[in-house]
């Protein structure tokens, strides 16, 4: 018996001991799981469909998306059941989207770090308006900001754009604008978390590209962060995210001081959209998230004075400046493709596209007056930064494109006086401070500009005012000139003799952009901009024994039609009896990137980290 006890207390006190082992190696394993970190999460992508999504007219040309501070949720712009545009916001997790009350009419939206304002342009005035993210009543931000597409928040709540005078960077304080970086042509593209950088392009008026550059807000000085131009860019997570003029969203990882690139960027989207003025279909949150809007390629159609339409090819592409040949006969238009943005000649007999220009970023070509050769520009990399360069070239001809004209002030390649003597344009720093550096003038934009001697300059200011002045034209007999300014608070129509002797005339009403002459000079087509569903109007032109406004007939509506900047993106045909424009393919869905991180790894093949 005695040895029979002893063995059971020995079992007894054995499972007791067993007992406290696997307690301590629970704890431990309990420990090591807690310190140890989290496998991470695969990178996803998920679908919000969005019909109406940024609807038409000018709002189609504001930006149509932003995340919310926390990167999980969305506000974007939407067109509801009774046909207004109006921002929504959307949780990643949430079937269907809220609408923020007061924000009808409201593009291109921004959200301050705190999540507790947003900040939109109004689709009728262009103004940047404010109100809270649960929704009120909007209120004007400052009266010297046009537009919200290149505003951003800082990490301490201010608010900070670019500005039109100089491209300049400027903080609002109160209801102003506090000029903090003079000059560089630059475009505000993100204000980095150490509230001390921004993060900006140099692009030119006329130009959709620019190098990335990174400006310190303190001093003004500005870094390359990457010389090859894109459309737009943003930074997150140690990652420089870049739209590329042929549509593709790359990501490259940044050291970390966040301003050197350290590895080969990869394509995370392809066919992401972008608008006629570059404000890119994307955005990005501080957690890696990504979010983009799929481009639908446009169509290239003929419509007839009272709206009836065709197309005018069966390709779909994202087309661009269609112009008719003198002869009626052929269009030349630009597009991005593999080959990079071209100049193609579209022939109207045989339906067939031909390319016309190898300098991969050629665009916005316009006709001579003799049909024989092309005009157009491409941006040239120089020391200081990207210019534009006038070119002609015959159509089909092996021989290299001819230079007419270099210069930084340059925005768009113009349209030739018929006598092919000059082309009318638009510029930039043509309004001079006067005295002995004559430079340009503080508040010099853009302006009405001519380029003599066939086209080889120098160029010329014709209106050159503390306002933009762009959409320049010529009349048909060469005397007259059409062009939009924005001295009266919004842009309008306006037609001034070439010489400048006589006072201008204000032809559009309520807004106008995008003014063309008819063949016969006796009509100037504009597209209304103070609608919410604009029309193509057609004035009535006199100019004996004066120059007046006869009347203004409304065509038909234009919403679904692409416009862009600084010039028309549409033309008539020498017979006066059609019009070619770009008809866009309403987007319907915003792709969202979860873990930028994890997909850029795993597309240059490592292993998910554990």
């Amino acid at each position: 018996p005695a040895p029979r006890a002893r063995r059971r207390a020995f079992a007894l006190s054995a499972v007791g001991w067993l007992g406290w082992v696997v307690a301590a190696l629970a704890t431990t394993v309990a420990a090591w799981l807690a310190l140890r970190p989290a496998a991470e999460l695969p990178p996803s992508r998920l679908a919000i469909m969005t019909p109406g999504l940024g609807g038409s007219g000018a709002s189609s040309s504001r930006r149509h998306l932003t995340f919310l501070p926390d990167g999980q949720g969305l506000v974007y712009a939407v067109v509801g059941a009774d046909g207004q545009l109006r921002l929504v916001r959307q949780s990643l997790d949430a079937d269907l989207p809220t609408p923020i009350p007061g924000s009808t009419g409201l593009g291109s939206p921004v959200i301050s770090r705190d999540g507790r304002w947003l900040v939109g342009t109004a689709s009728v005035n262009a103004q940047a308006l404010r109100l809270p993210l649960e929704g009120g009543t909007p209120e004007l931000v400052a009266p010297g900001m046009i537009s919200s597409d290149d505003a951003e928040f800082a990490p301490n709540g201010t608010l900070w754009t670019s500005t039109w005078e100089d491209g300049g960077l400027a903080e609002v304080v109160g209801d102003s604008l506090v000029l903090r970086a003079r000059g560089g042509q630059h475009r505000l593209q993100q204000i980095l978390p150490d509230g001390r950088t921004a993060l900006v392009l140099r692009a030119r008026v006329g130009n959709a590209t620019g190098a990335v550059r990174l400006v310190d807000l303190r001093t003004g000085e500005a870094s390359e962060l990457l010389g090859t131009p894109v459309v737009e860019a943003r930074v997150t997570r140690g990652f420089l995210v870049v739209l590329t003029l042929n549509g593709n969203l790359q990501a490259a990882p940044l050291d970390p001081s966040g301003r050197r690139i350290v590895g080969e960027p990869v394509t995370i989207a392809t066919s992401v959209a972008f608008t006629g003025t570059a404000v890119g279909q994307f955005a990005v949150a501080p957690n890696g998230n990504v979010a983009y809007i799929p481009e639908e390629p446009s169509s290239l159609v003929f419509v007839e004075r009272n709206g009836a339409s065709r197309p005018a090819t069966a390709e779909r592409r994202d087309f661009h400046h269609p112009m008719f040949s003198p002869d009626g006969r052929r269009l030349s238009l630009d597009f991005n493709s593999v080959e990079g943005r071209n100049v193609w000649i579209l022939g109207l007999a045989e339906g067939t596209l031909s390319r016309a220009t190898f300098d991969r970023e050629g665009h916005d070509a316009t006709w001579t007056p003799d049909g024989r050769f092309l005009t157009y520009i491409a941006p040239r990399s120089e020391s200081d930064g990207t210019i534009l360069v006038l070119l002609r070239k015959r159509p089909g001809s092996a021989e290299p494109a001819e230079t007419l004209l270099a210069s930084p002030s340059l925005s768009y390649t113009g349209v030739w006086l018929r006598d092919g003597s000059a082309l009318v344009t638009t510029a930039v720093d043509l309004r001079r401070a006067g005295g002995p550096s004559d430079a340009p003038a503080a508040d010099s934009r853009t302006d009405a500009a001519i380029v003599r001697d066939g086209g080889r300059g120098p160029i010329a200011p014709l209106v050159a005012s503390p306002f933009a002045e762009q959409y320049v034209g010529a009349s048909p007999d060469g005397r007259w000139i059409s062009f939009v300014s924005d001295q009266s608070g919004r842009d309008e129509v306006y037609v001034r003799d070439l010489a400048g002797e006589q006072d201008q005339v204000l032809v559009s009403l309520e807004g106008g952009s995008e003014p063309v002459w008819s063949p016969d000079g006796k009509e100037l087509f504009y597209r209304e901009t103070g609608q919410r569903d604009p029309y193509l109007v057609a004035a009535h032109i006199e100019t004996t024994p004066a120059l007046r406004v006869a009347g203004r007939t409304r065509l038909f509506p234009i919403g679904d039609i692409v416009g862009t900047a600084p010039h028309a993106n549409y033309d008539i045909s020498p017979d006066g009896k059609t019009f070619v424009m770009v008809r866009r393919s309403p987007s319907a869905r915003i792709v969202v990137i979860q873990n930028l991180p994890a997909l850029v790894r795993r597309l240059h093949g490592e292993r998910p980290r554990r």
